[in-house]
């Protein structure tokens, strides 16, 4: 029987959980700073959250 890593599981589950909640963010600071439309600043968010993204996998490439 395998085990379930408990430290892995907590990474992945708070990095789910806390990735999850950047993109309302970005939203709201876009809303009280420019006048783009509603499927821009969800454009642009969802853009930011694929660097978010690679600079994870290009982090745990380094950091080994």
């Amino acid at each position: 029987m395998m085990f379930i890593n408990l430290q892995l599981s907590w990474t992945g589950i708070s990095l789910a959980f806390w990735s999850g909640l950047l993109t309302p963010i970005i939203i709201l600071e876009l809303n009280s700073k420019t006048e783009y439309s509603e499927t821009q600043k969800e454009s642009l968010a969802l853009k930011s959250m694929i660097f978010f993204g690679v600079g994870e996998v290009i982090g745990g490439i380094i950091m080994g």
